[in-house]
């Protein structure tokens, strides 16, 4: 089951079968069956300001909404970011 971001509506859709095991069960304590599907929910969340999902303003349209100085941060932070993630997986490898 996949849970996906529609940016032409603005929506996070999740099939009802999602609430399913790995992330949804009766015998699971409900912090676990909350915390699996706020995973999803805040993951699909960050659809809506990536590269794609930034393009769509609040009302789906495909329209340039970002100043370009947000923009600009948005990428530097972005590559920053990468950058932290490579580095830090690199020093995992190393030890």
């Amino acid at each position: 089951m996949n849970a996906y971001y529609e940016p032409t509506l603005n929506t996070i859709n999740f099939p009802a079968g999602i609430l399913q095991p790995p992330f949804f069960s009766v015998s699971y304590p409900p912090s676990v069956n909350l915390g699996a599907v706020g995973a999803v929910m805040g993951h699909e969340l960050t659809h809506g300001f990536d590269d794609q999902g930034a393009q769509f303003d609040g009302d789906g349209k495909l329209t340039k909404w970002w100043s370009d100085s947000v923009s600009f941060v948005f990428k530097t932070r972005t590559v920053f970011t990468i950058a932290g993630v490579v580095n830090s997986a690199d020093l995992a490898r190393r030890s």
